[in-house]
């Protein structure tokens, strides 16, 4: 019986869930977790680091946001009503409440902004609170400061609040108001809200349609302004908006100042923070996936063209599935390193949710001979118990930060290095895996003819660390993994060491399963998909899967009648995987 021969060297296509795996292109996987395919070969994504914070708070996590400032950014978030803010200079934590009180321990999030030097930070409920560097205090309403609210937005000078009350009514998130434009020899004016109520273009704005609450508000950028900001986009939960506050506020109430750009449920948003600015465009988090928003080149360039609101995660739509309209409330977005990365798969806690991984798009790959690949979707990166994604400034170089709960519903500061350090949090080593289409052994064709598993051939390289490796496969329509033997390999990373590699390492199916439904040996198949798992930190650099084909008939049977049998995992019947059972130790 001839050999046959299927296998991968580069997945540069990235992952593909809008395909079954049996129609995916030669450079596309089924699912990644924990990997990257960055510079074409898939290997183990990057690891988190803890930062240790003495006096991290435990409670009921409510947002966070970064507060940039000239000698060093601050991450600020909320606490059970406590408000927080961690200096990335001396990594020392600050406590902003103990110097004016707390905001609503109950509400499940809070709304930050920065307007110039200073920082707001809004419940809806109460009075809000202003930051200046490391004080605080509450806004002084007496005198027209900042009115209580929910989102905020800051841009052309002002800033914009969504409010919570209108002459003393209720309004739900409906209604946003415009602050004063900032004077540079005056810098507080910013908080004032005095034009609101005695000059031209005063008053309330409000939806010009019946959009639903207002959910997130930003400015298009590369606009052709002054600031080179553009409208204000108002995300509401069934449509978005625009506002052309970037006009004179004299001339607001004699223009066309508003406009519905937008309508539908699909293309509205509940995530407040899931919103950020990439490149020209905003992206995202919407009810159907994750959308960006943006001008043409056309228009951006001065000539006729259109904003365009273009859905882009149908890669990964099974991931974004499970978040209902309540945990998109507290989904967050960052890009860092040309990657995106947004938080999904929502699990509920007596202190609220957190989120169990990111999705990440590489905006960044490069495919064979230099050619570029375009925006391509990692996958999955899980480990820790992500409450929010942030980037920040330490010693004039960004990175990513992630706040993270952990035993008790303790607060832990993480953040994503350069790529020297090979295990998560200095202890945990990661679970990587790649989910492969599903390979006929016919040149690329839908199999028509059984063929029997024999083993899979997998080289690695830059193996940093202990790495054990797994290689998992199953047969045309199966819904479990039948394993194959191990492997663990060790490259000593002490003062000096350098990355290991191993070659041709072979994978053989362990004897003893079967499909009980049908009495079938798994090994028998017309297709086959396979699943490599890595445990630690290494690189894919060819992999190769060897089948005998069996042309004329043969017993596939394996000894054991068939039952119809409820398929669970069982020494049987094969594995379930899960994907999310990774988590980075205390």
């Amino acid at each position: 019986m001839p050999e046959v021969v299927e296998g991968f060297v580069s997945l540069i296509g990235g992952m593909m869930q809008d395909l079954d795996p049996v129609l995916l292109a030669k450079t596309q996987y089924a699912k990644g977790v924990n990997v990257t395919s960055r510079k074409g070969l898939i290997k183990t994504r990057p690891n988190f680091i803890e930062i240790p914070i003495v006096g991290m708070p435990t409670g009921k996590f409510q947002g966070a946001a970064v507060y940039h400032l000239e000698d060093a950014d601050r991450i600020v978030f909320a606490v059970a009503g406590h408000i927080w803010g961690i200096n990335l200079s001396t990594m020392t934590i600050i406590d902003y409440s103990i110097q004016c009180g707390n905001l609503s321990a109950t509400v499940d999030r809070m709304y930050f902004c920065q307007p110039d030097k200073y920082f707001v930070v809004q419940d809806g409920v109460t009075c809000p609170l202003v930051l200046d560097t490391e004080t605080a205090r509450l806004a002084d309403q007496a005198n027209s400061e900042v009115p209580t609210g929910t989102v905020m937005a800051y841009g052309h000078g002002r800033l914009f609040i969504v409010i919570s009350k209108l002459n003393g009514v209720d309004v739900g998130r409906r209604f946003f108001v415009a602050g004063d434009i900032i004077y540079p020899t005056a810098t507080a004016r910013v908080l004032k809200f005095t034009e609101t109520d005695y000059l031209s273009g005063g008053g309330a704005f409000s939806l010009p349609n019946e959009l639903g609450f207002i959910e997130s508000m930003d400015f298009i950028r590369n606009a052709q302004s002054g600031s080179g900001l553009g409208p204000l986009i108002v995300f509401a939960q069934k449509g978005c908006s625009a506002f052309n506050v970037n006009a004179s506020r004299s001339t607001w109430q004699d223009i066309d100042i508003s406009q519905v750009l937008f309508m539908g449920r699909q293309v509205g948003t509940f995530a407040t923070q899931g919103v950020v600015p990439v490149n020209s465009d905003l992206l995202y988090r919407s009810r159907d996936g994750i959308r960006t928003m943006g001008y043409s080149s056309a228009a951006t360039s001065g000539e006729l063209g259109v904003l365009a609101n273009n859905p882009i995660s149908t890669e990964v739509e099974d991931e974004l599935a499970y978040d209902t309209d309540a945990d998109m409330s507290m989904v967050s977005s960052a890009v860092f390193d040309n990657r995106v990365y947004i938080t999904t798969r929502p699990e509920a806690t007596a202190r609220g949710r957190y989120f169990k991984g990111l999705v990440v798009a590489d905006a960044s790959p490069v495919a064979e001979g230099g050619r570029s690949a375009g925006v391509i979707w990692d996958g999955i990166w899980t480990g820790l118990r992500f409450l929010s994604v942030l980037v920040a400034n330490y010693s004039g170089q960004e990175a990513l930060y992630s706040l993270a709960e952990g035993a008790g519903g303790l607060c832990r500061l993480f953040y994503l290095p350069d790529g020297s350090e090979y295990t998560d949090g200095g202890t945990s080593r990661p679970v990587a895996r790649v989910y492969t289409r599903s390979y006929g052994f016919e040149g690329g064709n839908v199999g028509s003819i059984w063929k029997r598993f024999k083993w899979a051939e997998v080289s690695f390289s830059d193996i940093k660390g202990q790495m054990d490796a797994n290689v998992y496969f199953r047969p045309d329509g199966y819904p479990l993994w039948i394993p194959c033997t191990s492997g663990v390999c060790e490259a000593t990373m002490t003062a000096g060491g350098f990355p290991q590699v191993r070659r041709r390492i072979r994978f053989t199916p362990v004897d003893g399963y079967a499909d009980n439904s049908t009495g079938q040996n798994p090994v028998f198949g017309l297709d086959f998909q396979f699943c490599i798992e890595i445990t630690g930190h290494a690189r894919l650099d060819k992999v190769r899967f060897i089948a005998d084909d069996f042309r004329l008939d043969v017993n596939l049977g394996c000894l054991m009648s068939p039952i119809a049998v409820k398929l669970v995992a069982s020494s049987s019947t094969g594995v379930e995987l899960d994907d999310f059972d990774y988590e980075v130790t205390p």
